[in-house]
């Protein structure tokens, strides 16, 4: 973008904060564009990541620099929105901080919201509390570690989902699958998974789909800060892990294994091809044969639980037949829930910028067993 810092999208200027120039009142913008109700985007200066989008008809933003209230009411399509890089003065758990950001005011959320992320505050800044809360999540597969994701991550205030798994529950789901119940058996787990969320936040906003598809899937992504890959069918991993990377958004990646695990993968990894060793880089993804996808499904498995020291002895090859000859893998629920939080938080990590990010090649790995990473 040409803009220089502090520009508003096309209207108006705003007082760079840390120059010391005596600022305007917190402005009111009203903003009439082509295509009325696709969504706004907020664009940092410096790196050109979006900062915060709400989708709907009003977009309330607290300016990270002095707390001034933004407010745009209009149906929009895309407003640019640029802030000076903040002048750091002190970190915590690695995210950069200025001292207004310690500051805060205090953020007009309604009071269940406010109840229920009470217990965060002191540990996140209620600038990051919001930053959580109007990131969007997209999780791809509602099963043994994608389910406890959304729940954990419902609880710790995030508002925005797209949901994606074409499965319904069943009995042999039970031991590892958060919101397996007698009463849920045969309900397809995104109308599921979508209920229990709002019945933790009222406000939680989700999107179902049943497939990833070639038409849908620059769609499911499309203004999504985190991907969660919580799926082990090959077809919809090409898809989605391509649209991740070509959009640049960071994905995040575990497997019901008896380590607890996590990778993120983005733009400065390998991609997830390149990771598998897939012969499958420049081709469509119609091209990818049965016979490829089951052979693929089976190596990403096996090269996996090869890839972590130590794993491999917990698996006895019966294991592994059982997995190639009846696609039924083998889990214990302590160890898939162990993953799901290591995924949760690596999801809070990347939209917070905090600590160190599992960056792929490699896993993050503990081993509750031996007690050691």
């Amino acid at each position: 973008m040409d803009s220089p810092p502090g520009h508003l999208g096309g209207r108006g200027r705003m007082t760079d904060p840390d120059a010391g120039e005596p600022g305007p009142a917190p402005p009111v913008l009203e903003i009439g564009l082509e295509a009325p109700g696709r969504c706004g985007r907020l664009v940092h200066a410096s790196t050109g990541e979006r900062l915060s989008r709400r989708e709907d008809d009003k977009l309330e933003y607290m300016n990270l620099e002095n707390g001034s209230k933004i407010r745009f009411q209009a149906q929009f399509v895309s407003v640019s929105i640029l802030f000076p890089t903040p002048s750091p003065s002190t970190t915590r758990g690695g995210s950069l901080m200025s001292q207004s950001d310690l500051k805060s005011p205090t953020l007009d959320w309604p009071s269940s919201y406010r109840d229920l992320v009470n217990r965060n505050l002191g540990l996140l800044t209620e600038r990051e509390q919001e930053r959580l809360r109007r990131a969007r999540v997209a999780i791809c597969g509602l099963g043994g570690l994608g389910g406890i994701v959304a729940e954990v991550l419902a609880r710790t205030g995030v508002e925005l989902f797209r949901l994606l798994d074409n499965g319904t529950f069943e009995a042999t789901n039970s031991n590892r699958q958060i919101y397996s119940f007698t009463d849920t058996s045969g309900l397809l787990k995104t109308d599921v998974t979508e209920g229990f969320l709002k019945r933790i936040n009222p406000n939680v906003m989700t999107e179902k789909y049943l497939e990833a598809s070639e038409a849908n899937v620059s769609r499911f992504l499309e203004d999504v800060d985190v991907v969660v890959l919580a799926l082990d069918a090959v077809l919809p991993i090409l898809l989605l892990s391509r649209e991740a990377c070509r959009r640049k958004i960071p994905l995040v990646e575990g497997w019901a294994l008896a380590y607890g695990n996590v990778r993120v993968i983005t733009e400065k990894t390998p991609s997830l091809e390149e990771l598998y060793g897939f012969p499958t880089i420049g081709r469509k993804v119609s091209s990818v044969t049965a016979e490829e996808v089951i052979r693929l499904g089976h190596k990403q498995v096996v090269d996996t639980i090869g890839s972590m020291k130590g794993l491999s002895a917990y698996y006895p090859e019966s294991v592994l037949t059982r997995l190639q000859e009846k696609g039924e893998g083998t889990t214990f629920v302590p160890f898939v829930w162990l993953t799901s939080v290591m995924m949760a938080l690596e999801v809070c990590k990347v939209l917070l910028g905090w600590g160190e990010v599992a960056l792929a090649p490699q896993y993050t790995v503990y081993d509750g067993l031996r007690r050691h990473g």
